[in-house]
């Protein structure tokens, strides 16, 4: 009862706030019966948030030190994260764009996800066994690295590079004497037929040239011919003699097809390029020094043991094989392969 006069002193002030039409007190219980309505089903939801701040604050109030470290703390700590918020506005305007991009990137990841993840699975191991690689090739660079300190290590590679150098030219002339000519293989042929002279009651023996030669202008045994052996004025008996020296041909002509001489058997007829002689025997003579016929052929690949060809006539290769310069010259200018007809 003490209470009640300085009680009424402050509410009549109160009380003359509320009674004023400018307060609208009326709409202030509408608006709290309305919020009163929809807090209404979220009830419990909002007790247990009151329920778990009232341990949180009962946490706060038993150690008040701690609270007031923490308030005298905050505007230092919000300074600084106004001044890093600046610094850090940059770099979220790139993330930003970087995820917008990213986000493209991945949609267009999707399809291939499972060709990236057979890869992975099949490089995890090759990746494994690569650390054993990288071992074993540190020492095979170890070993280059002293090759390469060696002072004689550039003298010998000036002379493999001169080596290649002068080796290249002999190896375009020679290819096609194997590649196209197989002429290891024809050699050994003929090289039978050498050794094929019928000797009665013993077999067979070694063909070769008697010193005792036919009679003729110009012939094998003659000392001081002047002309090629052409047969003319054979006396005696005996076959006619005329040169042929196709023998060491090329492989392949100026076209680049096959003038296999060498594995060929037979001659063909070729002019007297030296005379004049209108004798009928010159058209014998065989000289293929400037190459300038037609070509001779590829040679057969194989040979029965009657002499006739194998595999039904096949031939060995027209042109040397594709992507393989050649030249028909010792140290000629290698044609392109490309170039082959």
């Amino acid at each position: 009862m003490q209470s009640a006069p300085r009680l009424f002193k402050v509410l009549a002030p109160v009380a003359r706030n509320l009674s004023d039409d400018r307060t609208q007190l009326a709409q202030f219980f509408q608006a709290l019966e309305r919020t009163t309505e929809v807090v209404d089903p979220v009830a419990g939801v909002y007790a247990g948030t009151f329920r778990k701040m009232a341990d949180t604050f009962a946490a706060i109030d038993a150690d008040p030190q701690a609270l007031k470290d923490t308030i005298s703390k905050s505007p230092p700590a919000m300074e600084a994260s106004i001044r890093s918020f600046r610094v850090q506005r940059p770099f979220l305007d790139d993330t930003a764009k970087f995820s917008r991009d990213l986000a493209s990137a991945a949609e267009e990841l999707k399809p291939t996800l499972p060709v990236v993840s057979d890869a992975l699975e099949i490089g995890t191991p090759v990746q494994k066994r690569s650390v054993e690689l990288n071992a074993e090739l540190q020492g095979a660079l170890l070993a280059l690295r002293d090759l390469a300190k060696e002072p004689t290590t550039y003298a010998a590679l000036v002379g493999l590079t001169d080596t290649v150098a002068t080796l290249n030219p002999t190896v375009r002339y020679l290819g096609p004497f194997f590649t196209v000519c197989n002429s290891w293989n024809m050699f050994w042929t003929m090289a039978a037929e050498h050794l094929s002279a019928y000797v009665p009651g013993v077999g067979t023996a070694e063909r070769a040239l008697l010193n005792s030669t036919g009679h003729q202008d110009n012939s094998e045994g003659s000392t001081g011919a002047v002309l090629p052996a052409a047969g003319k004025n054979l006396a005696g008996d005996g076959d006619a003699q005329f040169l042929h020296s196709a023998a060491y041909g090329n492989a392949i002509g100026k076209d680049g097809h096959a003038d296999c001489e060498g594995g060929q058997q037979g001659y063909p007829n070729a002019g007297n390029p030296w005379t004049e002689f209108s004798d009928p025997n010159y058209k014998h003579i065989v000289n293929d020094a400037p190459h300038d016929r037609e070509n001779s052929g590829p040679t057969y690949r194989t040979y029965k043991a009657d002499g006739k060809p194998d595999d039904g006539g096949a031939l060995n290769p027209d042109t040397p094989p594709a992507g393989q310069t050649w030249t028909n010259q010792p140290g000629g200018k290698a044609p392109l392969a490309e170039a082959n007809p």
